[in-house]
């Protein structure tokens, strides 16, 4: 591209009254022109290409099933695309990672106390064990896997889509395993419908941790790439679970755990940045 973003982007953090209509065209050829194929990687993880754009993040004041932890609603414009999983992390792929490391979890990820399978989602598994699951990974491939910050997820979840759920009010048993339709346990990843860019289980099944410090409300009218915390005790995780109300299993709803807390109900999927 001819246009200096970076600059750009500097600018109107500075200076966030004026036009971010040069912005927006930039990011749109950005989409156009930086599209990356979805892939394989060395374990079978399937990973697929979000592409950089701009979305609102939050529950609109007119959701009446959102807490006032998702306001306000707010511009948020990720200038880079990135690969998401194409499924939460598997127990068979985390297995992986425990045999060749060694690594010592924070749960009982293979007794979760629900019955699974390798092709379930893994659970049980802390923010730390998540982390230390994308650096193993990282390393295996030469490339930089990692949780995907809180914006990232949402952005990738909704696939373009403003509703709660990215395929409407009534879609939620299409699309996700929950209180109504689970049964008590999670399920093996990719049954239910994906959303309009190929992701499967992004609400319901498990929750899903993100890179983010958890607070307690949003405070930027527009952000550009970061909006995440600098600093905190508790990191956020999202998508709602098997064993939760449809309320929680929204596009824009929060929730938070210590970061060495596991769950039976919290797994994780990776992103990939682009090179």
């Amino acid at each position: 591209m001819s246009i200096d973003l970076a600059a750009m982007v500097a600018f109107l953090r500075e200076n966030p009254e004026a036009s971010w209509n040069p912005l927006y065209d930039a990011i749109e050829e950005l989409a156009s022109t930086t599209r990356q194929e979805p892939f394989t990687n060395s374990i079978g993880m399937e990973l697929v290409w979000i592409p950089p754009g701009r979305f609102m993040m939050g529950a609109s004041a007119t959701d009446k099933e959102a807490h006032d932890f998702e306001k306000p609603q707010h511009e948020v414009v990720l200038t880079r695309g990135f690969h998401l999983g194409k499924y939460p992390v598997t127990r068979g792929q985390y297995g992986e990672f425990v045999k060749a490391t060694g690594h010592k979890s924070a749960g009982k990820w293979e007794e979760p106390g629900i019955v699974q399978t390798d092709a379930h989602p893994v659970v049980n598994v802390s923010w730390e064990d998540a982390v230390g699951f994308c650096t193993w990974l990282s390393e295996v491939e030469s490339l930089r896997y990692r949780l995907p910050t809180e914006a990232e997820w949402e952005y990738a979840c909704r696939a373009g889509t403003t509703t709660p759920r990215y395929k409407g009010r009534k879609s939620l048993d299409k699309i996700a395993w929950y209180h109504t339709n689970s049964g008590g346990s999670t399920h093996a990843v990719g049954e239910k419908e994906s959303n309009g860019w190929g992701l499967h289980d992004m609400l319901g099944n498990v929750w899903e941790w993100c890179f983010d410090y958890w607070g307690d409300k949003y405070s930027m009218d527009k952000c550009i790439d970061i909006v995440c915390l600098e600093e905190g005790t508790s990191r956020v995780n999202r998508g709602g679970g098997w064993f939760n109300v449809a309320q929680y299993c929204r596009s824009a709803f929060r929730n938070w755990y210590d970061p060495s807390s596991a769950r039976p109900s919290i797994g994780f999927r990776v992103a990939r940045s682009s090179n």
